[in-house]
């Protein structure tokens, strides 16, 4: 890699795990002979500390920028890539380079930052990217990442470059194989065509695919339960529906929220198979109170829908309601009680014929 003297030099390795495990980045000493690691500063030193400047990597993205080196030269540093699954450190491999800096009169080009997304699998994406150069040099703008290497279902990125300005049009549509906790990066890098140093910018796009909401939740009282009913899902790897409950009609604001429906106040009740899209809610519930339900569909691996379908209900006034018990007389054997209640106010006589 080449960095000019006094400008800010950036670099991504591109990396991706095929597993879609987490991955983090970090700056470490270069290896020395027999891969060998070297003593830290008798032996080796980063290149900022020889050559000023500021030099940091993104944990997260890996983009790993040099803000203005100020002497030329050749320096080796290293970088490791960590993999977590599950927060369980998995492994890790190291990129070992060389940067060397030169005088030269150039500026970086520009790319114009996008936010990053979150859709629902089965959802288009379509996203345009610039890029701009204050020198007017030749622009070529590409994108990289795991989502163009992916044997089925690919994304794709068609570049227009051109003198001072590139842009590129991003287009995919990820499915329900595609849904994962991670999110995927998109590494674009803008490079102009300057003489003798062509110096880069690089912007790392986030995508994060869910798994389609359930839709269409319907919660009706029946006797002293409450049947729900929902849509199935359009995924063929779901392995189940889970069920939550709460009094309150609470609804996820975004979908990159795992666990949402815990997270909002809402308590799991229960799960249904990936063919069965009806509840039946039976245990202990109270006439005059609101219940609100929502349903999310869980894949095979683990990732589960945003709960933004809520439905809520409450029983029928259709049985006697126990509202006072007095104790009249104390006795072993011929002790009292007095039991009142409130006769139902919504009976349906053909439901229930009596005699009550």
């Amino acid at each position: 890699e080449y960095a000019c003297a006094d400008q800010k030099w950036c670099y991504n390795t591109s990396a991706y795990d095929p597993d879609g495990d987490s991955l983090s980045y970090e700056l470490i000493p270069c290896k020395g002979e027999n891969c060998l690691s070297m003593n830290i500063p008798a032996v080796y030193q980063y290149p900022h500390d020889l050559a000023g400047g500021t030099l940091s990597i993104d944990p997260v993205t890996g983009t790993l920028c040099w803000e203005n080196p100020e002497f030329v030269g050749e320096y080796n540093l290293a970088i490791k890539i960590s993999e977590y699954r599950q927060g369980v450190f998995i492994g890790s491999v190291i990129r070992d380079m060389q940067v060397t800096v030169q005088v030269c009169n150039n500026n970086a080009p520009s790319i114009e930052v996008v936010n990053d997304v979150c859709v629902d699998a089965n959802e288009n994406i379509f996203e345009l990217f610039q890029a701009t150069d204050v020198d007017n040099d030749i622009v070529t703008l590409t994108a990289t990442g795991a989502i163009f290497n992916a044997s089925s279902n690919p994304a794709s990125f068609t570049a227009n470059n051109g003198a001072g300005l590139a842009s590129g049009s991003f287009a995919w549509t990820p499915n329900c194989e595609d849904v994962r906790d991670e999110a995927y990066n998109v590494v674009l890098t803008a490079e102009d065509n300057s003489s003798p140093v062509q110096l880069k910018d690089i912007f790392v796009w986030r995508i994060t695919v869910r798994t389609p909401p359930v839709e269409n939740l319907i919660v009706q009282p029946l006797g002293n339960t409450m049947q729900l009913n929902w849509d199935a899902v359009n995924c063929g790897n779901i392995d189940r529906y889970n069920v939550y409950r709460a009094t309150d009609s609470l609804v996820a604001s975004s979908c990159c929220d795992p666990g949402a429906a815990n997270s909002l106040g809402y308590e799991l009740i229960g799960e249904t198979d990936e063919n069965t899209t009806n509840y039946i809610d039976n245990s202990e519930l109270s006439v005059g109170i609101n219940y609100c339900y929502v349903v999310t569909a869980v894949l095979e691996n683990g990732s589960e829908s945003c709960p933004i379908n809520v439905d809520c209900g409450e029983l029928d006034f259709e049985v006697p309601i126990i509202t006072r018990v007095s104790i009249i007389t104390t006795d072993n054997t011929v002790g009292q009680d007095s039991v009142m209640w409130s006769s139902p106010k919504e009976l349906n006589t053909l439901t229930f014929p009596g005699p009550y």
